[in-house]
């Protein structure tokens, strides 16, 4: 008991040195970082104080490290090793960053226990990553990070769905997310004048500029919209569809929307702008749209003309 609780305290102690290398924090945000109360805080300070001879005191009441200041890396459980070494596996298959995940997955078998070794060897044979089919998407993604970590902005030429050429836009990337195998960057569009998430794999090039931008205070790169149904200003509406039995258990586990809801046979979804929602639909077998009712007519006169195209 007492090897586990020290093993957490080195794990937090770790932590709170790395948080503390990345920006300064009130002792108010470390205890809700930590879910631990502000005494306990207090303690973990003075031990990283004493562990690293570092001058640790509060300035207007935030504490911080200079980038020099760490902890050795604290031994790895057997789960934390394989959730490092599947990682790694798989940024290196999918084509993000794979020279450094290669490098990292080196240096991780070569740092490992006998023991350890042994089970890694045991993954390698075990774990099996589709390669990833475009592989200029993590191209895109590395000199996104690499302006984001400059705060720079990027000059993006990019082919949107609705438009049949590309665009060159300035854009300021405030973070990246990566949603169902594809990264998208989220962050202000110059020129639409409007925060957008673009996916980088529609994107026809990526140059860094050495254009600055300012980050939002608080900004949750997983706010983010990813469908055009979300466009606008409007209040939510409610969209209710019927469909196939197959086709429910599909978008149960392929969702059209972050707000979908299955009961049986009838699927609902809040969305702001329904109309747009017709390219998708179009794309679903055997559906009927149940409301709103212009959805319904819009999706009705779709159906017609690409009958009339068939005849």
């Amino acid at each position: 008991m007492a090897g586990d609780r020290n093993q957490a305290k080195a794990a937090r102690l770790n932590r709170l040195s790395l948080l503390l290398r990345s920006r300064s924090y009130s002792l108010e945000e470390l205890a809700q970082e930590f879910g631990r109360d502000r005494r306990t805080i207090q303690r973990d300070l003075a031990d990283l104080r004493d562990l690293l001879a570092c001058d640790l005191e509060p300035r207007n009441g935030r504490y911080q490290l200079d980038s020099e200041g760490h902890l050795p890396t604290p031994s790895l459980s057997l789960e934390e090793l394989w959730a490092l070494f599947l990682a790694c596996r798989t940024l290196e298959k999918r084509g993000t960053f794979p020279l450094a995940a290669r490098s990292a997955l080196e240096k991780l078998r070569g740092s490992a226990r006998a023991l350890d070794r042994r089970t890694l060897q045991e993954l390698d044979r075990a774990v099996g990553v589709a390669p990833s089919q475009d592989d200029r998407a993590s191209e895109f993604l590395r000199l996104t990070l690499q302006a984001y970590d400059k705060r720079r902005s990027i000059q993006i030429v990019y082919r949107g769905l609705n438009r049949a050429e590309p665009e060159a836009r300035r854009f300021d990337p405030w973070g990246v997310v990566l949603r169902q195998d594809e990264w998208y960057v989220v962050g202000y569009d110059h020129l639409r004048a409007a925060r957008r998430t673009l996916k980088l794999s529609r994107a026809i090039s990526v140059t860094p500029t050495d254009l600055t931008y300012e980050l939002p205070d608080g900004f949750d790169p997983g706010s983010a919209l990813f469908h055009n149904f979300d466009v606008g200003d409007d209040p939510a509406r409610l969209v209710r569809l019927r469909v196939p039995p197959e086709l429910a258990r599909l978008l149960e586990e392929n969702p059209g929307h972050p707000s979908q809801a299955i009961r049986g046979q009838i699927v609902e979804l809040q969305v702001k702008a329904p109309l747009r929602m017709i390219r998708w639909l179009l794309g679903l077998t055997g559906i009927e749209v149940l409301e709103p009712p212009e959805l319904r007519q819009a999706l009705a006169a779709e159906a017609k003309l690409i009958a009339a195209r068939h005849r």
